[in-house]
């Protein structure tokens, strides 16, 4: 006998009263994933049918509307949600020398930070922390900024986590980021020993970023995509995302890493295990990932 939906939905109400709002979703989702593909009745007695979505009334959820951010076209966010404070962080990129909106040259990067109580209506604070006025590399016309900005540091392609589940909300490192940043504990341009670094650092706000690890991988990975970082609880092991591929066919790939005891480290990324992971073609190169867990597979946004 085939079900209707209003007797499914109605047999799920009546379950859903014993187990709590995490389970009922789950349940809710998986017994959906288990459908076929549409059209195929074989195995169910649900079918699945394509919907309609609609783009929110609320779009677009926020803009360059702050002088120091001409062009957020190569963003990169990562959207972060807080349940302990119920609120959301976002981490984006943006062509910081761009000499005008939306205008060519993206030379010199910086990220950004924004937070919000519902995820429509965001807040771009005056963090205090990256000094425009004393950048050489700074438009002339946005150094009188100074710090009031939102601002974190110079950088490109940086993807944040919240590692909370694996480091606990108080820890150290409970942030991680991967890719070109200001990794050192400064953002001081001159500062001893320099203050970028290609490759991963850590955070106990995902403001402050210290101990910053060169991760060197082999040829032909490139910092220039969105890199992201994530711990895989099925291998137990960090997880890296970022690009490969160069010149031949087919350009510009996703390339992917592995840890090899679970621990957040230089010493501890299997870089001879370095592979081309998703490509595309020529004409529709495919070069950054952003995996994420999702029921009892994986899914990833690929640009």
């Amino acid at each position: 006998m085939v079900k209707s939906y209003p007797a499914f939905l109605a047999l799920f109400a009546a379950a859903a009263s014993t187990v709590s709002a995490s389970q009922t979703r789950y349940a809710a989702l998986k017994l959906f994933q288990d459908v076929g593909a549409p059209g195929d009745d074989s195995a169910t007695s649900i079918s699945r049918l394509v919907g309609f979505v609609n783009k929110h009334e609320a779009n677009p959820l926020f803009t360059q509307d702050v002088d120091w951010e001409p062009r957020l076209d190569n963003a990169y966010p990562n959207t972060i949600f807080d349940a302990a404070t119920n609120t959301y962080q976002v981490f984006y990129g943006n062509c910081i020398s761009s000499p005008g909106l939306g205008a060519p040259d993206c030379s010199e990067q910086t990220l950004h930070y924004a937070n919000s109580t519902d995820g429509l209506v965001w807040e771009k604070p005056d963090l205090g922390l990256f000094d425009l006025a004393d950048k050489d590399w700074v438009r002339d016309d946005l150094k009188v900024y100074g710090t009031h900005n939102n601002i974190i540091m110079k950088g490109g392609g940086v993807g944040v986590y919240d590692d909370v589940e694996q480091t606990g909300p108080e820890d150290e490192c409970r942030y991680k980021a991967f890719g070109e940043g200001q990794f050192k504990g400064t953002t001081d341009d001159n500062a001893d020993g320099g203050s970028q670094t290609n490759g991963i650092s850590c955070s106990a706000d995902g403001l402050n970023w210290v101990d910053g690890q060169t991760l060197s991988f082999p040829d032909p990975q490139r910092y220039d995509t969105h890199n992201n970082v994530y711990y895989h609880t099925e291998l137990d092991q960090y997880l890296y995302t970022t690009r490969a591929g160069f010149d031949d066919a087919p350009g510009r790939c996703v390339g992917q890493a592995l840890g090899t005891d679970g621990e957040f480290s230089k010493y501890d990324v299997d870089f001879d295990g370095f592979e081309t992971v998703e490509s595309g073609a020529n004409d529709a190169q495919i070069y950054a990932q952003l995996p994420f867990p999702f029921l009892d597979m994986y899914l990833a946004y690929s640009m």
